[in-house]
């Protein structure tokens, strides 16, 4: 017969093999010495975790465990958000503040040496001075905002997974 399989052993050691099965696999142990090797390492560990006793805790180990957490403020992780006006007002400033600094920009863009060249572009004609400068401040900011993007984008993520 050839070498078993340990899981066939493993079976033999619980008996959950059938009589033929069984009968074939104890007439190969008789004449293979590393699979009556492995039933005796079966046993031997069967013995020692039958003959080890069951460790339990200490009493009142539980509650010096408990003793050594600190205790403070939980966090709230889910708190429903508060509607205020803040945010609009914020909005709201920030336009004014961009529409005024346009609007007083527009009057020193003819000082420019360029601007009397380019108001002769059929663009800058439809757009105007004012229309300019906006498009020039609104470049400005797309740039700005593509160039904080993945600094902002990471300092997110990164305060969202620490607790």
């Amino acid at each position: 017969m050839g070498h078993q399989n340990k899981n066939a052993i493993v079976n033999l050691f619980y008996h959950e093999l059938s009589s033929q099965e069984e009968h074939k696999l104890r007439d190969h142990l008789t004449s293979c010495e590393d699979c009556q090797e492995y039933l005796n390492e079966l046993k031997q560990m069967d013995s020692i975790l039958k003959h080890s006793r069951d460790e339990r805790p200490l009493p009142g180990t539980f509650d010096e465990i408990l003793e050594r957490i600190p205790v403070g403020r939980p966090r709230v992780v889910n708190a429903k958000p508060e509607i205020t006006a803040l945010p609009f007002f914020r909005i709201a400033f920030a336009m004014l503040f961009i529409l005024s600094l346009i609007y007083f920009v527009q009057d020193k863009i003819s000082l420019l040496p360029f601007w009397q060249s380019w108001q002769e572009v059929g663009v800058i004609q439809v757009i105007g001075s004012f229309g300019f400068v906006a498009f020039v401040f609104l470049g400005i900011g797309t740039f700005i905002t593509l160039a904080l993007a993945p600094i902002l984008y990471f300092d997110i993520h990164k305060k969202a997974i620490r607790f």
